[in-house]
């Protein structure tokens, strides 16, 4: 799949204009924050952020972070989705967590640092690619339900991660 289509099936997932009482990123809508738009230079009212403004932050700030074009095709959905709800840091980790899974302490152990570089990119496609998107599905779980466990507020949303987040594919 496209990195155009990519980003699109996920903005659909994150709907339009949001303002949930519980959700910490206050006011979004396709899923960018009010911090992150203004970052880019928008001044607007979030429930007005142009659709395009919203691809190109996508594009910049969640794709090319993960680096997202040199990951294996299946499992790059996954992480750029991830990347939208917990930052790239928490994207990356997970990944590297999935690849480790199976790296048995090698040398193809990655350090789990969150930074999605060459080294990260070609370990995943090195990896089972029937098994890496279950592995990585099982991380971005574990990190939802210890969200919600850890911040009470973030109950509300559990279901809707596990349902539409993880079960992508």
């Amino acid at each position: 799949m496209k990195k155009a289509d990519i980003i699109k099936r996920i903005i659909e997932r994150e709907g339009g204009f949001s303002d949930h009482p519980n959700d910490a990123g206050g006011a979004t809508r396709y899923g960018i924050t009010e911090k992150t738009a203004r970052r880019h230079g928008y001044e607007g009212d979030m429930a007005d952020l142009p659709y395009d403004l919203a691809v190109s932050i996508y594009s910049g700030e969640f794709w090319d972070t993960v680096n997202a074009s040199k990951l294996p095709a299946n499992v790059r959905e996954q992480v750029v989705d991830f990347c939208v709800v917990a930052g790239p840091f928490q994207a990356g980790r997970a990944l590297q967590r999935a690849v480790n899974a199976f790296s048995r302490g090698t040398k193809l152990a990655l350090k789990e640092d969150g930074i999605v570089g060459s080294k990260t990119a070609a370990a995943a496609k090195e990896a089972d690619p029937d098994a890496l998107p279950v592995a990585l599905r099982s991380f971005i779980s574990q990190y939802f339900i210890a969200l919600a466990r850890t911040r009470p507020t973030n109950r509300a949303f559990l279901d809707g991660w596990l349902s539409k987040r993880v079960e992508l594919q």
